[in-house]
């Protein structure tokens, strides 16, 4: 009987160790809670913009991490927190990268300041590289709290034993997406631009049977028909260039100014340094008036990145439906291509 007694005393005691041990957790938990101004204390601050591909590379911050507090805070599946983003009276927005099949791959969390979590999200969902398919975005975090991402996509017809690739069938598209962060820290996926141009086009009653707003990612310009003659003073000397397609022999643009030499784009002829040697494609153009716009940058046929470059003066865009195109302008005195497609 006295044996019965003393088990029955063990477990109790061992019982009440337990509970004990129990209790504890949710005060070491609520100590952690509180250590988030701690941990974003130790991350930097990232410069803005920040302009990021699958291929590219970050650059090297807040090596010197609260590792239990990335632990606590960090965003699922990461490896390292690559800083700041931005802080308010408010929020404060987070980079945490994973690894992926290319490089580092960020992900945005938005927290309040108490280091309750509002929102993520992540902006690679299309880059990728298979059989028939090749995608790469590009990414850059702004200054005002939005984000943009440019993509361009190329897929090939597969052959009935989805071996090989069909010669001749590539098919390229170039899409934009935007995301902007609320006052309230929600992270909000803006509309298509398509969908935005072409309600300004409404509102503005331009619509035409030569007008492609979706086409277009400019926020000042005017659309002319393929046929049309564009008259524009394009290097700035104060005398209008005449700016037409000529069909004849072979397709070619031509640039006309009194007193000077042609210029002729085309004809598989490479006599402007960077510009395309054929022209036949372009099947849309406009005036270019925005102060500034992007260029992608391509290096041995591979598409490494882009910039933002300004322009000089308004400018001749060329480009082919849901394929892209460039912009033809002056720097420096000289006719420069900008190029905006792969």
């Amino acid at each position: 009987m006295k044996q019965i007694i003393i088990v029955i005393s063990l477990l109790a005691i061992l019982g009440s160790c337990n509970n004990t041990s129990k209790k504890e957790k949710p005060n070491t938990l609520e100590k952690t809670k509180f250590n988030f101004k701690k941990y974003i204390s130790t991350l930097e601050q990232i410069p803005l913009p920040l302009k990021h591909n699958p291929l590219g590379h970050f650059p090297k911050l807040s090596k010197n991490f609260d590792k239990n507090g990335f632990n606590r805070y960090k965003h699922i599946y990461t490896s390292q927190p690559l800083g700041i983003y931005y802080k308010n009276e408010k929020s404060v927005g987070i980079i945490d990268c994973s690894v992926g099949d290319w490089g580092l791959v960020p992900f945005l969390t938005i927290y309040d300041l108490k280091g309750n979590k509002i929102d993520s999200t992540g902006f690679y969902n299309k880059s990728a590289m298979d059989m028939g398919y090749k995608a790469i975005e590009y990414l850059t975090f702004n200054n005002d709290q939005t984000i943009t991402v440019l993509d361009t996509i190329r897929n090939w017809k597969m052959d009935e034993d989805e071996l090989n690739m069909v010669e001749g069938s590539l098919k390229m598209t170039t899409g934009k997406t935007e995301y902007q962060i609320l006052e309230n820290g929600k992270i909000q996926k803006l509309e298509a631009p398509i969908e935005k141009k072409l309600l300004k086009k409404i509102k503005d009653k331009t619509i035409s049977e030569c007008s492609h707003p979706e086409y277009f990612d400019f926020k000042y310009y005017k659309e002319y028909c393929v046929t049309d003659t564009i008259s524009i003073d394009l290097n700035g000397n104060g005398i209008s260039e005449k700016i037409y397609f000529d069909q004849k022999d072979c397709p070619k643009l031509i640039i006309e100014e009194k007193g000077k030499d042609l210029i002729s784009i085309g004809c598989e002829k490479e006599e402007y340094k960077g510009f395309p040697n054929a022209i036949g494609w372009v099947n849309l153009w406009c005036i270019v008036s925005d102060k500034e716009t992007f260029e992608i940058i391509v290096e041995d046929g591979e598409l490494v990145g882009d910039k933002t470059i300004k322009l000089e003066r308004p400018s001749i865009y060329v480009g082919k439906e849901e394929a892209g195109g460039g912009i033809i302008t002056y720097r420096n005195g000289k006719l420069y291509w900008i190029h905006q497609s792969d």
